[in-house]
């Protein structure tokens, strides 16, 4: 049976990763805090790296009707199955998926006749499990594993995607904020938002969320240089009340997409 969610249905029985929680949090939380400005935009362009069965790209398309989305995955199954559930959705026409890795479409990009593309927002819920035990099915360990798409291939790969104020956002386990910011420091991308997730409360953090931008006090070409943003906003998300249910938080941030 597919997932069905208010305005689009997503069938994942072709991927090695299932539609869940992690999916859902950050195509709702991805460019919140710039919506309206986003909205005012005429066209943007939107990567979704690792789309699974397209859930992200999916739910950006619904809350972005001025977003033209490219989504790509390693697996040819889960391509695929991405592609079945843009075709089925209302937004078939903004949405395209292409089965190949993060670095190839890099190259493509930029052999290209026509001007490279840049991303004003890139998205990815990325593999995370680093020298772990891997699981029997290849597909799965691609999907789950960090073997195909280190960190540090996403975070560069991106920031040369990236339009100039272009936003990356991300969600990973907890324990991988310092590696990660590290990362985007090198690559001189800042810290704009993070979300702390707590699985219930009073338990430790399981997830986050960041968003990062260019520091784009170090372009030389910008006179005045825009300042980058020193008042990082922080802000903490508890999935389940007392009762086992969905909290109130989560509930408002899901609102436009869960029945």
């Amino acid at each position: 049976m597919p997932f069905q969610f208010k305005q689009f249905s997503v069938e994942d029985k072709g991927c090695a990763m299932k539609v869940g929680t992690d999916g859902v949090l950050l195509g709702a939380w991805a460019g919140a805090e710039r919506q309206k400005e986003i909205l005012q935009t005429t066209s943007i362009n939107i990567l979704d790296i690792g789309t699974g069965s397209g859930l992200i790209a999916l739910m950006l398309a619904q809350r972005f009707p001025n977003a033209s989305i490219t989504a790509i995955d390693i697996d040819s199954s889960a391509a695929s199955q991405a592609e079945k559930n843009f075709l089925a959705s209302p937004w078939a026409e903004r949405l395209h998926c292409k089965h190949c890795s993060l670095s190839d479409l890099f190259f493509q990009n930029n052999i290209s006749s026509t001007p490279p593309t840049s991303f004003d927002m890139i998205v990815s819920n990325p593999p995370y499990f680093e020298n772990s035990l891997k699981t029997p099915s290849l597909a799965r360990t691609t999907a789950r594993h960090t073997d195909t798409l280190s960190y540090e291939q996403l975070i560069e790969i991106s920031n040369n995607l990236l339009s100039f104020n272009g936003i990356l956002s991300l969600i990973l386990p907890a324990w991988e904020e310092k590696h990660i910011l590290q990362l985007a420091k090198q690559n001189s991308l800042f810290l704009n938002r993070i979300c702390y997730i707590h699985g219930v409360e009073h338990k430790p953090v399981k997830r986050i969320m960041l968003e990062l931008m260019h520091d784009r006090s170090a372009n030389t070409t910008t006179t005045p240089p825009l300042a980058v943003n020193t008042a990082i906003k922080q802000t903490y998300l508890v999935l389940q009340d007392k009762a086992g249910k969905r909290s109130m938080q989560y509930s408002m941030l899901t609102q436009d997409f869960y029945l």
